[in-house]
């Protein structure tokens, strides 16, 4: 998350806030630290910090689901990743993770990773009574509001290929009936709210 002077962007995992961030910064002084997790919810930091809310626009990012649990996949099956919250036992972890149906399957997931949620939970947990819920693929509207808003230059690819996944579609690659059916399932609400379909 970040608060500005105006603004509160809500950092939703894997959905570019990193970068959102970085540009953030390059507009703004602004304060990332607080005494809650940088991936709590936008009703957390409100419950906490109500007095911070006062005057500003809330914003966030959200992302295909299917997509999203892609970068997921990626983001925790990694070695650097593993060592630092299974130590030792990383490797029985990665030999139960080596693919994205047994990562599915298999994954338990670090606790306090993401303050209190996971890798299930719900985008829309998160933007729940946010101001502006933007979905990346729709780049215009991001724009628009950057606009409006002061916020100079374009959002960068910081964690991310050349060309984004939203863009080229391989995420698709990835799955197979089984493995759609669960993302499906899982992420239910956040496609029929923000209307995603694979």
């Amino acid at each position: 998350m970040f608060l500005t002077e105006k603004l509160l962007f809500i950092h939703i995992p894997k959905n570019a806030g990193s970068s959102m961030v970085y540009l953030l910064e390059k507009n703004f002084s602004g304060r990332k630290d607080f005494d809650i997790d940088t991936h709590s919810t936008f009703d957390l930091f409100k419950k906490k910090y109500l007095d911070l809310c006062k005057n500003k626009t809330s914003f966030c990012l959200i992302r295909n689901p299917f997509c999203r649990f892609v970068s997921i996949y990626r983001f925790f099956n990694r070695e650097i990743k593993l060592r630092k919250w299974f130590g030792k036992d990383f490797l029985k972890v990665m030999e139960k993770i080596d693919s994205f149906e047994k990562f599915i399957e298999n994954f338990e997931f670090p606790k306090k990773a993401w303050g209190e949620n996971n890798l299930y939970t719900n985008q829309n947990v998160w933007a729940n009574n946010i101001d502006y819920v933007f979905k990346i693929e729709e780049q215009h509207n991001l724009k628009n509001f950057f606009r409006k808003n002061n916020i100079l230059g374009e959002l960068p690819l910081i964690n991310n290929r050349s060309v984004p996944s939203w863009q080229n579609k391989m995420y698709r690659d990835y799955y197979n009936s089984n493995t759609k059916k669960i993302i499906q399932k899982k992420f239910r609400v956040d496609l029929e709210i923000y209307r995603y379909s694979f």
